[in-house]
């Protein structure tokens, strides 16, 4: 719309968070954008006086030994503190108050957990919390004993999601000596299965062992981010592409 800059795009069904929000412009309007790019006119404005503005990044990792590592950013200026909640299969309990914007999940054995966290002034009150999911995922890894340099090296990663929540835009990733390499984002509905594939290439100078570092990486529509990481050995050999060239027929006495 005319004088009004979107902040949000592109959102499939009835709620977004801003993550970055600001502490000066307080209203929000929506506009509705058909299948054909036909967008409506502007809704009514909605007025919040912030007192407190959540999170304004929010990532977890669970490296490849130790729990998982929630970490988090703050925009404003009136948070003094942050509260963790932890919902574990819908029993929720506050796991971390303190000044510093990280938190070692230590608690953590297996399955799927849910993490708010919340932003706290002096007197206790709190922002809107901001949620990040663990996913419950089984993953099936490839046999890494026999790569090759010289050629294409395709890896596939059958992974199951075993949670409530269907992932969309799952990517798995493998770097080999700072040389990254990705699949597809896919969805994995709840319960259902599916295989990334990662397309390695067998890079010359390669050792012949090779650290691999995996990671599953999930990025929410609101910016959440999740990797999960693991570290292999890859075993590598030398290989090469083979083509032949073969003439037509020759005939005697004549040129071609």
């Amino acid at each position: 719309p005319l004088g009004m800059t979107p902040i949000i795009e592109n959102i499939v069904g009835e709620a977004a968070i801003d993550s970055v929000p600001s502490e000066a412009e307080h209203a929000y309007a929506v506009t509705a954008i058909d299948t054909a790019g036909n967008e409506s006119i502007v809704s009514n404005t909605e007025y919040l006086n912030f007192v407190l503005l959540p999170v304004s990044t929010l990532t977890l990792s669970v490296p490849a030994t130790g729990p998982p590592f929630l970490e988090w950013s703050y925009s404003g200026s009136s948070a003094q503190s942050y509260r963790v909640e932890i919902d574990d299969n819908g029993s929720i309990s506050t796991a971390y108050i303190g000044a510093q914007p990280n938190f070692i999940d230590i608690s953590y054995s297996a399955g799927a957990r849910r993490y708010i966290v919340y932003a706290r002034d002096g007197l206790g009150a709190e922002s809107v919390g901001r949620e990040i999911l663990l996913p419950d995922l089984a993953v099936t890894y490839p046999e890494l004993a026999s790569l090759k340099r010289g050629i294409f090296n395709r890896l596939d990663f059958p992974i199951e999601n075993q949670g409530p929540q269907p992932l969309n835009g799952m990517i798995v990733s493998v770097t080999i000596d700072g040389m990254r390499h990705q699949s597809q984002p896919t969805f994995i509905a709840a319960g259902a299965s599916t295989v990334a594939s990662v397309v390695v290439g067998g890079q010359a100078s390669y050792s012949n062992n090779e650290q691999v570092d995996i990671a599953l990486e999930l990025t929410s529509p609101t910016g959440e981010y999740v990797q999960i990481s693991r570290e292999e050995t890859a075993q590598f050999s030398s290989a090469a592409l083979v083509f032949s060239l073969e003439t037509e027929s020759f005939i005697s006495g004549a040129t071609g």
